[in-house]
């Protein structure tokens, strides 16, 4: 099965107010693409919404850092991963 199947998946887990499940989904597709910054971000928010905000402070840092050499991001999920992670953080969400 494919990450992006797997991704809408694990959101669809969180909408059902299952977040220990998307966490669990999320963390594994973040572990098959470690390069993924896109990953990172989806882990982070489903870290958040678990209440779990000093992993989903580190899942977002490194979706930061591998925002900017993650080569299967266009420039909008680029800028959309750096500003979503920017505003959670100064709204001291993690």
């Amino acid at each position: 099965m494919n990450a992006a199947v797997l991704n809408n998946v694990a959101y669809e887990l969180a909408a059902a107010k299952r977040p220990d499940l998307a966490v669990e989904l999320f963390g594994w597709i973040a572990a098959a693409h470690p390069e993924s910054a896109n990953a990172q971000d989806s882990l982070a928010e489903a870290l958040e919404a678990a209440g779990r905000p000093e992993e989903a402070r580190r899942a977002a840092r490194k979706a930061l850092d591998l925002a900017a050499t993650d080569r299967t991001l266009n420039n909008a999920q680029r800028q959309a991963i750096l500003e979503a992670n920017r505003k959670r953080a100064s709204q001291g969400r993690y």
